[in-house]
């Protein structure tokens, strides 16, 4: 199927619909987690939560640009109405945060719509198990008081 190139160009056009989905959610999550001691500062978290998202859009241009179907401002401006909407308080507990990445790929995979029905809640669970070891290992390596500390301008450490 791999030698197939209307199947290539699907696949190509969900990963990177799924990949800017699951870095809103990591965004987010991230952000959140880290600055999770801080006062009540949401404008802050946006922009920081925002920037990360552009950097990682950013580093991945050659890929993002190479896909006529796939629009980085788009994925921009879905991410700035996901910002809008975001309850930090809430935001850096866990799982829940982690909404969108599942909707994409069970959304945008390169498979037959009455064939997708059977395979949601695998794919979702799936996604959702694999994002557990992604924040386990974020908490292990994350430093959220010299994170707070350097995006206050701050010199607690």
């Amino acid at each position: 199927m791999f030698e197939d190139e209307v199947f290539v160009d699907s696949i190509n056009i969900a990963k990177l619909h799924v990949f800017a989905a699951c870095l809103s959610d990591l965004c987010i999550y991230t952000t959140a987690y880290a600055l999770q001691h801080l006062p009540s500062d949401d404008s802050l978290r946006c922009r920081i939560a925002r920037a990360s998202f552009e950097t990682g859009i950013a580093n991945n241009r050659e890929q993002v640009g190479s896909v006529e179907q796939f629009s980085a401002s788009e994925a921009t401006n879905a991410f700035d109405i996901r910002l809008r909407g975001t309850v930090w308080a809430d935001a850096g507990a866990g799982w829940e945060n982690f909404t969108v990445s599942p909707k994409a790929l069970i959304e945008w995979a390169p498979i037959a719509p009455q064939l997708k029905r059977y395979d949601t809640e695998v794919v979702s669970n799936s996604i959702m198990f694999a994002w557990h070891g992604v924040r386990e290992q974020f908490k292990k390596r994350v430093e959220p008081h010299k994170i707070a500390a350097e995006a206050t301008g701050s010199d607690q450490t």
